[in-house]
């Protein structure tokens, strides 16, 4: 299941994680540069809808149980997850220059996959550990493949679309952090986004585009949701409206994946052209992206905090550097051994 390999998609995996690492690493804050740069949390709605896409496409036509997509799944994400955890317990006591406490109830609530970004959203339950805000996605991810359990492994009809079902029940999930903001409503609220991923990869697998219909269908969902999550932005004044907290930020993440998939359908009318030659690069990166996106935060706090971003290209290549082979490590070598332990 999880050898199945998309080239473009890989390239786009690369690519993300690479303008999430460039995003953090605060290149030419002051430039048209830094502003091309600003762009990091629509960078993972993209990874969320990779992930949909990938997910549903490895599964299709396969018969995989319910056991074997959990052990693929926690063998994918835990590995790397854990030493990310490890690696902002470390640039802590870097910056701290002594040993910090370990947090435990922190670090628990992330183990169990409950983090998300407190200074971001009100209702947060846990925060992601010891500053490593890159890990906020990671929860969401998990919960997202523990949804499509039900909704697809188990459906007797995996042809149909589910995408009306999971548009209510991410109705449900924003009306109900609207009236009373938590962590649940958080993750149900985005799942539509993750689905979307899912309905296009149904419509590719088909007939190698998407569908005019599915991404109408979708954009106009998705559109339909950034309206909902807009509502406690009226009466509020420019003054009140900050572009990177919420409600605006929701309302960010959801023009981003109607915009995305909208981008993906016109691009699947004339067949891809130029995307691969454009994309292509990227392919180098993918093999450890997402190593680069887990741990890139502490990598580059450490860095900092040795001096290295004083020159902040040099750091920034320094620590791009020392990112991509500890990645190869840890997700080429180390993780082929774990996946043959864990089949």
């Amino acid at each position: 299941m999880s050898g199945v390999k998309l080239p473009g998609l890989e390239a786009l995996r690369g690519f993300a994680a690479l303008y999430v690492f460039a995003h953090h690493a605060r290149l030419a804050p002051n430039s048209g540069w830094g502003m091309l740069l600003y762009f990091g949390q629509e960078a993972v709605i993209l990874f969320f809808l990779l992930s949909g896409f990938v997910i549903d496409h490895s599964t299709r036509g396969r018969s995989v149980t319910a056991k074997r997509y959990l052990i693929h799944r926690f063998r994918r994400i835990y590995p790397i997850f854990l030493v990310a955890l490890f690696l902002a317990y470390l640039a802590a006591c870097v910056s701290a220059r002594e040993l910090v406490p370990v947090q435990a109830v922190q670090l628990l609530g992330n183990i169990l996959m409950m983090q998300d970004v407190a200074s971001l959203k009100p209702g947060v339950w846990v925060d992601t550990y010891r500053g490593n805000s890159a890990l906020w996605s990671l929860s969401y991810e998990w919960w997202f493949y523990m949804g499509f359990i039900p909704l697809s492994l188990w459906a007797a009809d995996r042809k149909a679309s589910r995408f009306p079902l999971v548009w209510l029940l991410s109705l449900l999930g924003a009306g109900s952090y609207l009236l009373l903001p938590n962590q649940l409503s958080l993750f149900l609220g985005y799942f539509v986004i993750w689905w979307a991923g899912v309905e296009l990869s149904r419509d590719y697998s088909a007939a190698g585009f998407v569908a005019r219909g599915t991404a109408m269908k979708i954009i106009g969902g998705l559109l339909a949701l950034a309206l909902v999550w807009s509502i406690p932005l009226v009466g509020m004044s420019g003054a009140k409206i900050a572009l990177g907290t919420s409600p605006f930020l929701q309302v960010r993440h959801f023009l981003a994946a109607a915009a995305f998939v909208g981008i993906a359908y016109g691009w699947s009318m004339i067949r891809f052209r130029g995307f691969f030659p454009l994309m292509r690069p990227f392919c180098l990166i993918a093999p450890v992206s997402y190593f680069l996106y887990a741990c890139h935060l502490p990598l580059i706090q450490i860095a900092r905090q040795a001096g290295l971003f004083e020159a902040p290209w040099l750091g920034a290549l320094l620590t791009l550097g020392a990112a991509l082979a500890l990645g190869w490590i840890v997700e080429v070598r180390i993780q082929r051994a774990i996946n043959q332990v864990m089949k």
